[in-house]
């Protein structure tokens, strides 16, 4: 019997706190799975990660899961169980949503903390999701200890970007975390999924005139919807958008397929075509939130 050594795939570690940064990493980490397939075995190298961010962390943890899905045996050294932080966050798998009730009571442990872990929010249950994250906003509003439009601005960004991503995608569940940095002052939270992607759900709707990855994000961010004028819901990311980068001087990036898009208030909005080794199979949003509020900022001229 001949004993295969298995493919070893290293993260690096990420030069700066710049979303950049981590994006270059995961892009890296994605491009390594590719060539592995149904039976092959995996060793996911975390040893140059003894701390890093949601936009990468999550999507790893998420592809985890997928690779497993798809027959292919996946190991991590060292053990995230002998990585504190790693362990801290649930990686890689999560903080289960249920059932509800023992799944609030081990949230609530982070109330007092600078993070709250790797929580896996099911698609098809509006009510379970939706006493997931209110009470995932309200520990996180706790930790950040803020309140007023600000309280506000976070709970309704938060559950906007989860909802116009996460119902599109033509799967079971959706993965969120959050790393607050109280000396650098702002916060992560990174939402995402391995399901169609946003040109897969344009597909499903019939809109077969969006051929593209990047064309969908083009469109997803100016509001066109999946669905008819009479339903209320479509990626509607726009006012998010717009609350959290124009109004709180915070910054979004959006990643599906093979194209991405950022949007921060220091420069203008761009959208990247990538080459297929790059390709997110489903959608991952990352949300970088000051914890400072502008002056004259106002949660009501953002909501429509």
């Amino acid at each position: 019997m001949i004993n295969f050594r298995p493919t070893i795939i290293k993260v690096k570690k990420p030069s700066d706190d710049n979303l950049g940064a981590s994006f270059l990493v995961l892009l890296d980490f994605i491009k390594q799975t590719k060539p592995v397939g149904n039976g092959d075995r995996i060793t996911i190298d975390m040893s140059a990660v003894n701390f890093s961010f949601p936009l990468l962390i999550l999507p790893i943890s998420g592809l985890n899961k997928l690779l497993r899905q798809r027959g292919i045996q996946v190991d991590f050294t060292p053990m995230p169980k002998n990585n504190e932080y790693l362990n801290a966050i649930k990686f890689p798998f999560d903080l289960s949503s249920n059932p509800v009730n023992s799944w609030n009571d081990s949230l609530a442990q982070y109330r007092s903390k600078t993070y709250l872990p790797i929580c896996s929010i099911p698609t098809r249950n509006d009510e379970m999701r939706e006493n997931i994250l209110t009470t995932f906003g309200k520990i996180l509003v706790n930790q950040l200890n803020i309140s007023g439009q600000l309280h506000s601005a976070i709970i309704y960004i938060i559950s906007e970007i989860f909802d116009n991503i996460v119902e599109h995608a033509d799967v079971a569940e959706g993965w969120i975390m959050a790393q607050n940095y109280p000396n650098k002052q702002f916060l992560d939270v990174c939402i995402l999924d391995t399901g169609i992607g946003v040109l897969g759900s344009y597909k499903k709707a019939g809109i077969h005139e969006i051929t593209s990855d990047e064309k969908a994000l083009q469109v997803a961010i100016n509001g066109l919807s999946t669905k008819s004028m009479e339903e209320t819901r479509g990626f509607g990311i726009t006012t998010s958008r717009k609350m959290l980068v124009r109004g709180l001087k915070g910054k979004f990036l959006l990643f599906s397929g093979s194209a991405f898009y950022i949007s921060t208030y220091e420069q203008e909005d761009t959208i990247t075509a990538l080459d297929e080794s790059y390709r997110w199979e489903g959608t991952v949003a990352l949300l970088r939130i000051p914890k400072k509020i502008p002056e004259g900022f106002n949660y009501w001229n953002f909501v429509e």
